[in-house]
């Protein structure tokens, strides 16, 4: 089997990538599960950027400079065909196209001096650039869905766009509402609508650049093939491998098997599900686990010898 690229970082920059994405899907307010998926997608582009390097893979522009959002773009453009086509059709994406008001560059209005309490049409327009032109590529890839990967011209052009626009959120996301007039007393709500539609994105493209987490699942008790809630897969296109993972392993108080993720911990063997399809069983397990037990991503190793970031259910307590 060869090797995927994210085989090659180490483990404990892997350990807090995933920890970033755990961390996110439990966070209430959509800023900060934003800020947290592009802190996890910032130490990926950054391994990606170091593997192609190793690898003689840079493109000229970046032999000569190193641009993080450059390197942004390269991640995403690392995506393959069948991906980048299912984030272009997504509903999600298609929010993001249609979000109102469009996003402006915040680092465009401080340098046009803008009147936060009066953004003028024409101070507007020149901050929503990124924005417009990512619409502009969408409409233009719209028109060309059918045509095979050999064909598609747009298709590459749209997902420069899109991760400019995706970068744009980052850096506005990442600064305050003082401006040289003044806060910008709109400038929050403008963060949170923008986080609630670009956090699924992000949560979609992470999944993607490591192989799909969302689904499969590894387990050490009762979903198991032959013990009492094994019927919750048996309706699922998939297959049960054996793995490992690091961790402690133990007997809660009730005397019901209990996991903690703990990285340079011991070897725990589990069974891992895995599809080709979404999971929609989750929804089901949550509620079959209750509250003592927390849904995280975890990176394990198949017998094998390969790598894979799954679904587990670790102890609370």
């Amino acid at each position: 089997m060869m090797k995927k690229w994210w085989e090659s970082i180490d483990e404990s920059i892997i350990a807090e990538i995933i920890n970033k994405v755990n961390l996110a899907r439990y966070k209430d307010h959509t800023v900060e599960k934003c800020r947290s998926l592009f802190e996890a997608l910032n130490l990926t582009w950054n391994e990606y950027y170091y593997y192609r390097r190793s690898n003689n893979m840079l493109t000229g522009f970046e032999l000569d400079k190193r641009i993080d959002s450059d390197a942004f773009i390269q991640l995403l453009q690392g995506l393959n065909y069948k991906q980048q086509r299912y984030l272009s059709m997504s509903n999600e994406l298609n929010k993001l196209v249609y979000l109102t008001p469009r996003i402006m560059d915040n680092s465009i209005l401080r340098s046009l001096e803008y009147d936060p309490n009066n953004i003028t049409d024409d101070i507007r327009l020149k901050a929503e650039e990124k924005h417009t032109d990512f619409i502009k590529y969408f409409n233009k890839l719209k028109r060309d869905r059918f045509i095979s990967e050999e064909e598609s011209i747009y298709l590459k052009k749209f997902i420069k766009s899109f991760a400019k626009l995706l970068y744009l959120v980052r850096s506005n996301i990442a600064h305050g509402e003082k401006t040289p007039k003044g806060p910008d007393r709109n400038k929050a709500a403008r963060d949170e609508n923008v986080s609630g539609v670009v956090s699924l994105l992000l949560f979609f493209i992470i999944d993607f650049i490591f192989d799909n987490p969302s689904k499969s699942i590894a387990t050490y008790d009762t979903l198991i093939p032959g013990q009492n809630n094994e019927e919750i897969f048996s309706k699922v296109t998939g297959i049960w491998t054996d793995g490992f993972i690091e961790g402690l392993s133990y007997y809660d108080g009730s005397g019901l098997p209990a996991f903690r993720w703990e990285l340079n911990s011991k070897l725990v063997p589990v069974k891992i599900f895995q599809s080709n399809q979404q999971l929609e069983e989750y929804e089901e397990l949550d509620k079959l686990k209750g509250p003592d037990y927390t849904r995280i991503w975890i990176p394990a190793k198949l017998v094998n010898g390969s790598k894979i970031i799954t679904h587990i259910y670790e102890t609370r307590y």
